[in-house]
């Protein structure tokens, strides 16, 4: 035996010693010969084998070869080479273009790549580099002003929550755009609506549909440095294949896939983030705590209810009925109105007064200090937020087979001390060929969320927002850093919002919190928590059955599951409650496709036929105590001192489908498409339950008919028309007239009977939609993509008001027709392009219209929503989307104020149209530059026109909060003094006899009375510019790693970088943050972040 293996051995090393004599590391330079610029990404293969690699960003490799060994060279949009080493070891090539090879392809409806140029509606294409200048970790924040005709409708950057968009306006009377944000979780592919827990119920919206690798999904669940591209499908042609949920638009993500070539490589994107408040109100920091300037005279103020002296502070007066004895030499101490959660008291000067924490027991007790502001009070009470954000990824593949892993993780701190969140993603898709007409292929994304201490948005009465208590009802001298250690020794809850001692003797009762509690104490022991489970997956197979067909058949699912709870501690002002929910929402589609691919000379025909069939299941159980706690802090719903409240949702839903697809080429410059589906819906009565969506499209290139002189000049050139036809159905179990749980009797239960008429004969909803749009591409180098649109949503399943006599309050009816019709231009160029330098930039502008064209039979109006003081928003016939009405001063014939009485109240009148709320136009601006090692990349988003309507303007000049509120009046006297010594607010006008009258109102009147009788004073310009994200890198030498590192970037960002302008701007609101398209009522603080961000590839 050993005889006959020494022999082998021999021959062996001999051989292997003749194959490495034989091979040699080559390496080399890929360039483009048009411009002298690096082609990244070249594929570089040795011929007849699986050996490759690809050229890195400066167009380099290295790869061994045999000497008689031939490489190939190739890269989309360029001839490939072949190239005979010949002993050679350094290699310059130069790629020529070759226009004969596949244009730009983009990704359309059921994830089927196309050559842009046939395509006959808008598509918008951004790639994956692009939307992470910043390390963003929200898709549709990524987006804002990255795609013409996209809106973005944001939520705080501030907050856990993601941002919205909406895609060409708003299509239907009852729509959410953006949806409900503050909730403890964000779910399923399906647009829902926030309920008491957070979870989400199906509601009308105008969000769009978003898919990633086919799979329809939840964009929480998309791993941003896994992105490789995204498409935006805008309109109904585009998104028809889809069906019912793609009404409003479709985001189309694809994730990066590994390579057939080369070996291996492992990246790193490793990121560290530092955000901290950027905008908030402009404060005043004059002014106490209290309520002097709500009067006109120190003789009123002294004989009021509390009265006060001559600079405005309550003196303690000790009573011996109802104070303790030893409380005697307090008398005469002056205090602040801490009852009052407004600041329009004394003046702060360093006077002596007793604060809110005298009156707790302890050392301090009875003390006095020195009345002072506190400038940076709310600033100082955030953190500085953080955020790690890393990634590491591997890709490989071989001749029949392709991969790639990635795993993300992140940690993120809020400003708001007490929430963060753990995030852990990870992501697989993969491929193989079985055989020469046989591949199987996988995509899953997982996310797991781990969420404490969401903050609350929206105005509350119940103290969770703190920011709104901040900006709208608080007092201005406070310092918040004494209200950290809120727990008295008792174990109860200090506020500064305490009653007036001179109402009682008993601390219990003075101390008690008036409106609000420590927030401290909020944060730290009132919040929810929420732990999400999210799964997007796809298995599938593709099966060549000859040179013109082939088989696909997909199995998808989107899975999200979590539970959460929240808490009202025991101690403070509401009462201790605890809650808990748990869901799970899912949601499979199996389809199945025959695909064909034919050409007949001059003339090509593709398409596909196919069927759908949609399964989605969602539950969710909510429980709650009721009548509070057994216990201190025992959050349980055993815990529940009444019967506890229980709450169940279940949504279940099917959709059969079947469609199909057919394009016509000529000459590759004419094309015509037709999609034809057919939905039938298990929400929809029996007898309406089916809806057909037609589509037709074209496109002409007529670009190819121009001759070669004309071309150099105009290189691309094309028109393309499309119209189709949509529609939409129900929520789950809203055909027949509901029948709802009612309150128990004892222990028997009780039904009642739904406020909604509902006939059971509702049908579809449909939208009818025709787009004509033009490409045009000049030397190459500057690009041009125009769209105009016009849309008819009729039918609308909506809800009219109708008499109570009838038994009920409102009846489902289809009606309406809302019209969106407008404009869309992307301008993108490279102006400079060389081997050391490029220059690429896009700027994208939209505008669009949304006119409610008609409602139902004698109805002109419809009601959507309303705020304060009697300020609604309606939608009226032959107006936009989305009226503000309210209140208005009433004047005179020559626009003089009207006063009510000789005190100086204003006249006004109700239901006044006051002002619009959509944008008239959208845009952004995207920039790159490379230079040698060094990159920049910034970008910009815009606004202009729409109104919102501001809670936080309102209240903070109402409660004398805002640096407004001061200052001087035309007599040079301090407003805020007493009118009757000179000061106050001028307000012109007329009395109710018509005769010229000029008033002095006390401060406070003026800002929170005679200001809200007119809804003007409180609607904001909803415009911005907005510098979204910034980021510069440098390539980092490779003889700072060695070989084993491919390429190295370094870079530093801002994210959310700087609002250059906006009216909202100056009441400390960001118009692109909105909490919802019309309306704020507490908005959180925005915020700007700063980084560093390594990538690394082996």
């Amino acid at each position: 035996m050993k005889k006959k293996l020494l022999p082998g051995l021999v021959v062996l090393y001999l051989f292997v010693n003749t194959v490495i004599a034989q091979t040699r590391s080559v390496t080399g330079v890929i360039t483009a010969s048009d411009d002298g610029a690096p082609v990244p990404g070249a594929s570089v293969k040795i011929k007849g084998s699986s050996i490759g690699t690809l050229s890195d960003s400066n167009g380099k490799f290295s790869i061994p070869v045999p000497d008689n060994g031939t490489l190939v060279i190739s890269f989309i949009g360029y001839a490939s080479q072949e190239i005979l080493v010949a002993g050679k070891s350094a290699l310059t090539i130069r790629l020529d273009p070759d226009s004969k090879q596949l244009g730009e392809v983009v990704v359309t409806a059921l994830g089927v790549s196309r050559e842009k140029k046939s395509i006959g509606y808008a598509v918008q294409e951004v790639k994956g580099d692009n939307l992470t200048f910043a390390k963003s970790v929200d898709i549709n924040a990524s987006l804002a002003g990255k795609v013409a005709g996209v809106q973005l409708v944001g939520s705080p950057s501030s907050s856990f929550d993601n941002a919205n968009i909406v895609i060409r306006g708003v299509g239907s009377l009852s729509a959410t755009p953006g949806g409900g944000n503050g909730t403890v979780a964000s779910l399923g592919a399906n647009t829902r609506a926030a309920t008491s827990s957070g979870i989400t119920s199906f509601a009308s919206s105008d969000n769009p549909l978003y898919i990633v690798d086919g799979t329809p999904t939840n964009p929480a669940n998309v791993i941003m440095e896994n992105v490789e591209s995204v498409s935006v499908l805008k309109g109904a042609s585009a998104t028809a294949l889809y069906g019912n949920r793609a009404q409003y638009g479709v985001v189309v993500i694809t994730s990066k896939k590994g390579a057939m070539s080369g070996p291996p490589a492992v990246e790193f994107n490793l990121g560290a983030t530092f955000e901290n408040i950027s905008l908030m109100p402009k404060y005043q920091n004059e002014y106490a705590g209290g309520f002097k300037s709500a009067y006109t005279s120190t003789a009123q103020a002294a004989s009021s209810g509390n009265p006060l002296d001559n600079e405005g502070f309550p003196l303690f007066h000790y009573d011996p009925s109802i104070h303790p004895a030893e409380w005697a030499t307090f008398d005469g101490q002056r205090m602040l109105q801490y009852d009052y959660d407004e600041s329009w008291g004394p003046k702060m000067n360093g006077q002596q007064y007793r604060p809110y924490y005298s009156w707790y027991e302890g050392d301090g007790f009875g003390k006095t200090t020195a009345l002072v502001a506190n400038p940076d009070n709310v600033k100082n009470f955030f953190q500085s937020g953080t955020n790690l954000n890393n990634s590491v990824a591997i890709r490989g593949g071989g001749d029949k087979y392709r991969y790639r892993l990635a795993y993300s993780n992140q940690y993120r701190n809020l400003v708001q001390p007490g929430a963060n969140r753990k995030q852990n993603q990870i992501a697989v898709n993969g491929n193989y060929d079985i055989s020469k007409n046989f591949t199987v292929s996988t995509d899953l994304a997982f996310t797991n969320n781990n969420l404490k201490g969401q903050p609350f948005e929206g105005y509350r009465n119940d103290g969770l927002n703190v920011t709104q208590n901040f900006n709208q009802w608080f007092q201005r001298q406070l310092d918040l850093d004494l209200l950290k250690n809120y727990r008295t020794p008792s174990g109860g809850v200090t506020s500064w919002n305490i009653n007036s001692p001179n109402t009682s003797g008993d601390l219990n009762e003075i101390t008690h919190p008036a409106y609000w509690d420590s927030p401290w104490f909020v944060v730290d022991e009132n919040y929810q928590t929420a732990k999400t489970n999210l799964l997007t997956g796809n298995l599938g197979l593709n099966y060549k059955l000859n040179d013109i067909f082939n088989i696909t058949a997909y199995a998808r699912l989107n899975s999200n599951t979590g539970n959460g709870d929240f808490r009202m501690a025991t101690g403070g002002l509401q009462l201790d409650a605890y809650s808990y929910h748990q869901y799970f929402d899912t949601e499979t589609n199996y389809e199945a496709n025959l695909n064909f691919k034919k050409s007949f000379g001059e003339l090509s025909l593709n398409g596909f036929i196919g069927g759908n069939l949609r399964r989605s299941r969602f539950e969710l159980l909510e429980n709650s105590t009721a009548g509070g706690l057994s216990a201190p802090n025992y959050f349980d719903i055993s815990a529940s001192i009444a019967r506890p409240n229980t709450i169940k949702t279940v949504d279940n839903r099917n959709v059969r489908s079947v469609y199909g697809r057919v394009s016509f080429g000529y000459k590759n410059f004419l094309y015509l498409d037709g999609t034809l589906r057919n939905d039938w819906s298990s929400t929809l009565p029996k007898d309406n339950n089916s809806y057909l969506y037609p589509s037709v499209s074209s496109s002409f290139v007529f670009s190819e008919l121009l001759g070669a002189n004309v071309r150099r000049v105009l290189s691309f050139a094309k028109i393309r028309g499309s119209y189709a036809q949509v529609g939409s159905d129900l929520g789950f179990n809203q055909v027949r007239i509901a029948i709802n749980n009612g309150s128990t009797y004892g222990s028997d239960a009780s039904f009642e009977i739904g406020n909604q008429y509902r006939s059971g004969k509702v049908k579809p909803a449909l939208t009818k939609s025709w787009e004509v749009g033009s490409e045009l591409r000049f030397f190459n180098r500057f690009g041009l993509d125009f769209a105009y649109y016009v849309d008819n949503n009729i039918n609308q399943i909506i809800s009219l008001d109708i008499p109570s006599t009838t038994g009920y309050s409102s009846a489902q009816v289809n009606a309406g027709n809302i019209q969106r019709k407008g404009w869309e231009l992307s301008l993108n160029a490279t102006p400079l392009k060389s081997k050391n330098f490029n220059w690429d930039v896009t700027l994208n502008f939209a505008k669009n219209t949304s006119v409610v064209k008609e409602l139902a039979n004698g109805k002109d109006s419809y009601l959507y929503g309303n705020s304060w003081n009697d300020t609604y928003l309606y939608h009226f016939v032959g107006e936009q989307w989305g009226t503000i009405v309210g209140r208005e001063w009433k004047r005179d014939d020559q626009g003089r104020l009207v006063f009510s009485s000789a005190s100086g109240n204003a006249a006004y009148t109700t239901n006044n149209k006051i002002a619009q709320v959509l944008p008239d136009w959208t845009g952004g601006f995207v920039n790159a530059f490379r230079y040698k090692n060094l990159d920049l990349a910034f970008s910009l988003d815009f606004q202009k026109g729409g109104n919102f309507f501001s809670s936080t303007k309102q209240f903070n000049l109402g409660s004398g909060l805002s640096a407004y509120t001061v200052g001087v009046n035309d007599k040079g006297n301090d407003i805020r003094e007493f009118p009757d010594n000179g000061g106050g607010v001028r307000v012109d006008g007329v009395n109710t006899a018509g005769e010229p009258t000029t008033i002095y109102v006390s401060a406070r009147r003026y800002y929170s009375n005679i200001m809200q009788a007119d809804a003007h004073n409180f609607i904001v310009d909803a415009s911005y510019l907005k510098l979204r994200d910034v980021r510069i890198g440098y390539n980092l030498p490779k003889a700072l790693f060695g070989n084993a590192v491919k390429n190295a970037n370094l870079g530093v960002f801002v994210g959310n970088a700087w609002l250059i302008a906006a009216p909202g701007k100056k009441w400390g609101v960001d118009p692109s943050e909105l909490e919802n398209v019309w309306t704020e009522g507490g908005q959180l603080p925005s915020t700007r972040q700063y980084g560093l961000n390594l990538k690394v590839t082996f």
